[in-house]
């Protein structure tokens, strides 16, 4: 009897301890079905690093889409051990998406949490010229203060938006979120890639405590150092994550829509093992497919963006980046003076960006992009097209070696930002196309970027002693952001970008004039190098936009008086009058402006000046002789520095072999596989097949990758 009880005792405890291990079996089962699912998981022990959030759309109107955004400071893990306090909104690290599709009117309850003035701006949006958040756009948003941004979106595309007072620190700590705005009977008609990513690059610098330190050294060569070459920051991110995984599925094509948030840093990417397809950038779609070799890489500067295409072969995919731009250097002079030179060094070191997972295999699909993508329209320029000049430069270090940029030239001096008029930036008129010349005259490589338009990339002139060398752009592509080449070695050479513009308003209103905004105006579309240590440094202009009557457009909510629509005939005069009453621009009386705006429109058959230097006021003109006449260029050379009209090389002719954009959308759609990628434009360094990508380029190298990539 004993020995059945110990029996049966027995085989019950068996029972208890195998329907304990079931359990625990299937408790760890789900917790790790939950991992893989939950976008805060771990994939293999590495961060999941999709994109973190959507914003949450109030509307229930389908072609509107509201949505909250409030800035405040919240402690982020991004490292081991301490949270690092950042800026951020709706406590999302970045942003939120904003998701749209072409047509929405987007509106944006902005509430500033943090503890300085803030705006909101739109990175390649195309806003009302009062909505655009720039600091002469908008007045400041204080804190605990709320703006409403209301405007409406036209163009398909990644875009984003940031801070735009105090960016340098503000974005770097984690003021920018994605605008993605969808075209679906775009990419329907293109058979584009369902499988879809956003990977928002950035960098972070830590210091003490894993805590943000973008602060200068107090060594005055070193602080130049920092000035010129902007933050590098010692911590990469992929949507606010370090060192993160996204998964992917194998063999399937995969849409990577990239934007580099960094403050300063410029990034040429490589996807490890693999080529890529590039589709479009800052403004959707090319015309035509790109193809970038893997041991070519894309740069992709600050604030821009791209659209890339590839097919995942691995079951592991990294994506790396590259500096690009390269460090300059400031040594001491004979007499202990801090000194910029020609010394760029660069490093063949590549960082990790992120990692592509392949949870999934799907049989071998092959890449079916049509041959001739979108059709875009093209401004038309020619040798009498007026030309808007843009100078980017910068002063010797000062005696605590801090330095001084600018983009924009008065008398040959270079003026930084701060003291610009509106009486000296330069006025378009509404509808004319221009030519942007941007110039660089910095042995180290820049960017410019205009708010509200887009632009199209027509040359590259590299100026030296010996002549000049053009590179033409074959690949048409609308932009709002473009890489600016160092200049080339040698005495008084400079690079010059030169690009095609078109000041165009539809349906919104985008006249602004004054530099100093109102509640309801603005005082001009900024132009700028997007390096943010250089902007707020100096380094950004302002261009100031008067329509003719007949061309002014008011959209509801801009703020401006319908009253101008009683003047939709009237002469010049009338308009200029009404614009002047309702701008208010400060001490200048009624008739002095009016004489000012007069004398200086633009017609479209003229090359774009400032006005004349004698309607500066004597107080301003020698404010500005004191504080700057007195310093030298970093070439130590006025001549280098000459007026865009009298620069050796010619005007713009337009080559006969230039890209002819007459397809229609749905014309000559070939199909093809990239398995024949002789096919795809490539982004050769050949000067008689350079396309887009291979300014963008260095040439191949195998230094960053020795295996053979395919799509």
């Amino acid at each position: 009897m004993s020995e059945e009880f110990d029996s049966n005792n027995q085989n019950y405890w068996w029972i208890i301890i195998i329907a304990a291990l079931v359990i625990i079996g299937l408790v760890l089962l789900i917790i790790l079905l939950c991992n893989r699912s939950s976008s805060e998981s771990q994939l293999d022990g590495c961060k999941s690093a999709d994109y973190p959030s959507k914003a949450e759309n109030m509307s229930s109107d389908p072609n509107v889409i509201e949505v909250s955004l409030i800035s405040s400071d919240n402690d982020v893990q991004i490292l081991g051990g301490n949270a690092t306090r950042l800026y951020n909104y709706n406590e999302s690290f970045p942003g939120p998406l904003i998701e749209a599709k072409v047509g929405d009117e987007l509106i944006v309850h902005f509430f500033n949490d943090i503890s300085e003035p803030s705006t909101i701006t739109w990175h390649g949006l195309k806003p009302d010229a009062n909505m655009d958040g720039s600091v002469i756009s908008q007045l400041p948003v204080m804190p605990g203060e709320s703006f409403d941004y209301r405007f409406y979106l036209d163009t398909a595309g990644l875009f984003w938006y940031h801070s735009d007072i105090n960016s340098r620190e503000q974005v770097h700590k984690g003021l920018y979120g994605v605008v993605l705005v969808r075209d679906y009977d775009e990419d329907e008609c293109y058979s584009l890639p369902t499988s879809e990513k956003i990977l928002a690059f950035s960098d972070l610098k830590l210091g003490k405590n894993n805590q943000v330190d973008i602060s200068y050294s107090d060594d005055a060569c070193v602080r130049a150092e920092q000035q010129i070459n902007g933050i590098l920051g010692n911590v990469l991110l992929t949507n606010g994550v370090h060192n993160g995984c996204i998964s992917v599925t194998k063999n399937e094509p995969t849409r990577l829509r990239m934007v580099n948030c960094s403050t300063d840093r410029f990034m040429k990417i490589v996807i490890e093992g693999h080529d890529m397809l590039r589709i479009g950038g800052d403004q959707g779609l090319l015309e035509r497919p790109i193809l970038i070799k893997q041991d070519s890489g894309l740069i992709l500067t600050t604030g821009e963006r791209a659209d890339l295409v590839f097919v995942p072969r691995q079951d592991s995919v990294r994506i790396y980046t590259y500096n690009p731009r390269g460090f300059q250097h400031v040594e001491k002079d004979c007499d202990g003076n801090c000194e910029l030179i020609d010394k760029v060094s660069f490093s063949d070191e590549k960082e990790l960006l992120v990692t592509l997972e392949a949870r999934e295999s799907s049989d071998l699909e092959s890449l079916n992009i049509p041959l001739e993508l979108k059709h875009i329209k093209k401004i038309k320029v020619d040798q009498c097209t007026p030309v808007i000049p843009v100078s980017f430069g910068n002063f010797e270090p000062d005696e605590n070696g801090d330095v001084d940029f600018f983009a924009f030239k008065q008398d040959k001096h270079g003026v930084p930002f701060d003291c610009i008029t509106s009486e000296e930036a330069p006025i378009v008129v509404e509808d004319c196309a221009y030519i942007i010349e941007v110039t660089n005259y910095s042995p180290i490589a820049n960017n410019f970027f205009i708010h509200g338009f887009s632009f199209q990339h027509l040359d590259t002139l590299k100026v030296t002693s010996e002549g000049v060398e053009r590179e033409i752009n074959k690949v048409l592509e609308n932009k709002d952001t473009i890489y600016i080449p160092p200049k080339p070695e040698g005495y008084k050479s400079k690079t010059v970008v030169r690009l095609a513009i078109k000041f165009t308003g539809k349906s919104r209103n985008i006249n602004a004039f004054g530099k100093e905004p109102t509640e309801y105006t603005s005082g001009g579309w900024i132009f700028q190098s997007h390096m943010l240590t250089h902007s707020e440094r100096g380094q950004k202009g302002f261009i100031q936009i008067v329509g003719e009557c007949d061309r002014i457009k008011y959209s509801k909510y801009s703020g401006y008086s319908n009253s101008y629509s009683n003047y939709s005939s009237a002469d010049h005069s009338v308009c200029l009058t009404k614009s002047s009453e309702s701008r208010n621009y400060g001490s200048k009386s009624l008739s002095e402006t009016l004489d000012y705006i007069t004398k200086s429109l633009i017609t479209c058959s003229s090359y774009i000046s400032s006005s004349d230097s004698s309607s500066d006021s004597e107080s301003t003109r020698e404010t500005r002789r004191s504080r700057y006449s007195s310093k030298s260029y970093y070439t130590n050379s006025d001549d280098h520095y000459s007026d865009s009209k009298s620069l050796t090389y010619p005007k713009y002719d337009p080559p006969s072999s230039h890209t002819n954009c007459s397809l229609s959308d749905e014309s000559s759609l070939y199909k093809s596989t990239l398995s024949n990628s002789s096919m795809y434009t490539t982004n050769s360094s050949s000067k008689s097949t350079l396309t887009d990508s291979s300014m963008y380029s260095t040439k191949s190298s195998s230094k960053y990758s020795k295996s053979t990539g395919s799509l």
